[in-house]
């Protein structure tokens, strides 16, 4: 039987976004299955080759390489399946589904089908009750979370409360007139455009008699010509090539006029309590900047990626109450301070709700702040304080300029390292396989290199004083160009105070744990059941030799975790909970290893953990316990 009517379906992408080639797989047979139900392919060996067609050359590549594929269609499809599906982290999966936040455009049945896929591969007992209390702890709507905290619903219940709010507050927004509200950092409140208009043409018509009158020729507002006419104007009935409406052309176009002299909104405002004398700002002047040279940048603040602009100038930091409504977890919003906030060159007050107070996170560095948050909607802003203890702009009496070719010379200098695919030249890798000998997870091996360079999977960090750094770059990129690979021009930085590797932050200070994660753990809300509890202290293990006596601390916790424990919550396991997350909060740096300096072991018992220290000098170099 001749397939000639078989739908074209895209081939699988092994190389693309390979942190989720699992699902994506799982995804990519279920089509192809229902491909061949639609169209009736029943035959073993036919269903078998179509796979294996449609898929494309990179699996046909992987499949080669495969022993004992058989010849019929089930077999070449698990064993594809388990090439694609390696042993999963049960606690990763777990941790990156409690991370998944409703996003700012996505509806909420998108919402429940991204953790719908997320929860498949997380091995919940109870997946639809898991999938609930996700929704209602990541969702945009403080109305379906209030309610849901208020009611017991069901999934469904809660999915079809969450689509009548939506769909409410659509038609709401649809039969309501937009308001006219000016950006908090808007120099000046605009009038309407019908208000421009009607002056615009009340002046063009005052300005045409006038000149009519006095029999001066003067030019015509709509064709630019010289008016008044001998016949109709050449605009007339005519469409503008740039606004697209009509009796005009575009060099008399007032919609160009006006974006072209629009007034820049100027990220700057200063703010009065109860003293009489405020605080000024500067201008910005809008030949002098970019747009896409704006200082913007990210914070996390309560678990919400928020940006926001930085605002040097300013005395407070400015949110609108339209992202304050946006937050994840929203802070206490407090009404009852006088504070008075002004735009820059006006002394009318902009109308503020209250203020709140927050940790802000902007990477490895953390610090409490506080926000006025207005009513009108605008940028976030971060005044100098803020951005400066967050080490996101720095004050400097001096100015170094830097060569390109100083900072990026190692892109020019070893250019083919970045360009193709790479291939391992002079040697071949022989696998031998042992059948008797079941297969098991190895976490990956650290593989000797060059001195002051850590190698781990296809991870390169290469570490050195000012004297020796660029030499020993210079060896670390050799390598690879002497064995033909390759190496990915995105993911290198060069000349790096501090760096993400691992899951730490490596600085010239030491070793402390990534924000990111400190973040989610202190957010964690308490566990409900022994399965929670073993996802916390997954999560917890993840910075535990930044925590000493964590096995004492959490033993109320990993009591809650056996099989003949009888679940229970009381202030024992709040206070175990409360002190981890105090723990983490706290800034802890390990010191590095210096095998010159003299190390001591300090280790201690108590009836439920051991624990043990290497410190230098006073200094922690890491705990177990």
């Amino acid at each position: 039987m001749a397939f000639q009517n078989l739908p074209s379906i895209p081939s699988f992408s092994v190389h693309t976004d390979t942190g989720s080639i699992g699902p994506r797989w799982e995804k990519y047979v279920r089509k192809i299955e229902n491909t061949f139900v639609a169209f009736k392919v029943t035959d073993d060996k036919q269903k078998r080759a179509l796979l294996l067609h449609y898929a494309g050359d990179e699996v046909s590549d992987i499949f080669d390489t495969l022993s004992d594929t058989g010849v019929d269609y089930k077999t070449a499809r698990d064993k594809l399946q388990s090439y694609f599906l390696p042993k999963r982290n049960i606690e990763y999966e777990r941790f990156r589904f409690r991370e998944t936040m409703q996003d700012k455009d996505e509806n909420v049945d998108a919402y429940n089908t991204r953790l719908q896929q997320l929860a498949a591969t997380c091995e919940f007992h109870d997946k639809e009750q898991e999938v609930k209390s996700q929704i209602i702890r990541g969702c945009l709507s403080a109305r379906v979370r209030r309610r849901a905290l208020r009611e017991e619903l069901s999934l469904t219940q809660l999915l079809d409360l969450a689509r009548s709010f939506e769909v409410s507050e659509s038609q709401a927004q649809g039969m309501e007139k937009p308001s006219e509200t000016a950006s908090v950092n808007a120099i000046k409140q605009q009038r309407s455009q019908t208000t421009k208009r009607k002056q615009y043409r009340a002046q063009a018509s005052r300005q045409n008699n006038r000149s009519q009158a006095s029999g001066q020729n003067n030019k015509c507002y709509n064709c630019g010509g010289k008016y008044p006419h001998d016949k109709a104007c050449p605009a007339k009935g005519k469409s503008c090539n740039f606004c697209k409406k009509q009796n005009h052309f575009a060099k008399c176009c007032r919609s160009r006029g006006e974006r072209a002299t629009k007034e820049v909104k100027v990220k700057a405002v200063r703010h009065e309590t109860d003293s009489s004398e405020g605080e000024y700002v500067f201008s910005v002047n809008p030949q002098a900047i970019c747009k896409d040279r704006r200082p913007a940048a990210t914070v996390n603040l309560n678990n919400t990626v928020l940006p926001v602009l930085i605002d040097t100038g300013a005395t407070i930091n400015v949110m609108s109450y339209s992202t304050y409504e946006r937050l994840h977890r929203k802070p206490k919003l407090n009404t009852n301070q006088k504070t008075r906030l002004y735009a820059y060159g006006t002394d009318t007050p902009l109308p503020v709700k209250g203020t709140i107070s927050a940790e802000l996170t902007h990477g490895s560095q953390s610090c409490p702040a506080r926000f006025v948050v207005t009513k009108r909607d605008g940028d976030t802003l971060l005044c100098y304080n803020t951005a400066s203890k967050l080490n996101m702009v720095k004050i400097t009496d001096e100015v170094n300029a830097v060569s390109p070719d100083n900072t990026h010379q190692w892109f020019v200098k070893y250019g083919d390292l970045f360009h193709g695919i790479g291939k391992l030249d002079g040697v071949q890798c022989h696998l031998h396989e042992d059948r008797s000998v079941k297969p098991v997870v190895q976490p990956h091996r650290r593989i000797p290199w060059l001195d002051c360079v850590i190698t781990i999977s296809d991870d390169i960090l290469a570490y050195g004083t000012d004297e020796n750094h660029d030499k020993r770059v210079d060896a670390c990129l050799q390598r690879p160009r002497e064995k033909k690979l390759t190496l990915n021009k995105e993911k290198c930085e060069f000349r790096k105070d501090k760096v993400e590797f691992y899951g730490s932050i490596f600085s010239r200070d030491g070793i402390s744990p990534d924000p990111k994660k400190v973040s989610a753990i202190k957010d964690a809300p308490p566990p409900r059941n022994g399965t929670e509890v073993k996802s916390f202290l997954g999560m917890v293990n993840y910075c535990s030799r930044f925590v000493p006596d964590l096995a004492t601390i959490s033993e109320p916790l990993r009591a809650l975790t056996k099989n003949d424990t009888t679940w229970k919550w009381v202030e024992t396991e709040q206070n175990a909970l409360d002190l981890i997350k105090e723990k983490l909060a706290a800034d802890c740096t390990l010191a590095y290893f210096n095998p010159k300096k003299k190390t001591e072991v300090i280790v201690d018992a108590s009836p439920v953990g051991l624990a043990a220290i290497l410190a230098s000098q006073m200094t922690m170099i890491t705990s177990l316990s």
